[in-house]
């Protein structure tokens, strides 16, 4: 399966970045967690390796509502990972601080009790890989350029007039 970005017409009102899965599903980024195409690696990995969640095996540890699908890998540091990739190859002069929230996506959810560390590390090994295959993927390229284009068409700078100190 592949991934791409997707710059749809819109309206004025309305920017928003969208993924496009392997079935051609459009969905807001926020939302690609919801693709069929997209969560497969995820869940086929939960599947197979059926690790219990922290909280399952000591109930001290649950906050909030109790996940339905297995703890290793995380899903939410894969789908983090990918994200801040994308982000990272978006922004380059926000590299580092776009990787650290990916990171954080994972860690946050060590500290509610969802996950051990290693489902964190495996998830970001996951989402390195959908990365990857992001990046070998020609449309997702091409798409990638024409977001690249639009965000430097933006992001020029712009000369502001400023009244001089004081000129009142």
């Amino acid at each position: 399966s592949s991934l791409s970005l997707y710059r749809p017409e819109r309206t004025p009102s309305e920017s928003r970045l969208w993924i496009r899965c392997c079935a051609g599903h459009l969905c807001g980024v926020q939302d690609a967690c919801q693709s069929r195409c997209y969560a497969a690696p995820i869940d086929a990995s939960k599947n197979y390796f059926k690790r219990k969640r922290p909280y399952e095996m000591d109930t001290s540890l649950n906050l909030g509502k109790p996940e339905t699908s297995f703890s290793y890998p995380s899903g939410h540091s894969t789908r983090g990972t990918v994200y801040a990739l994308v982000f990272a190859e978006l922004f380059p002069v926000r590299r580092e601080a776009v990787l650290q929230m990916g990171r954080d996506i994972g860690w946050d959810r060590v500290i509610i009790g969802k996950h051990f560390p290693t489902d964190v590390y495996a998830g970001r090994a996951l989402g390195q890989a959908v990365f990857r295959q992001l990046m070998a993927n020609s449309v997702f390229q091409q798409d990638l350029t024409a977001v690249k284009a639009e965000i430097a068409a933006v992001a020029k700078p712009r000369t502001v007039e400023l009244e001089p100190v004081g000129a009142k």
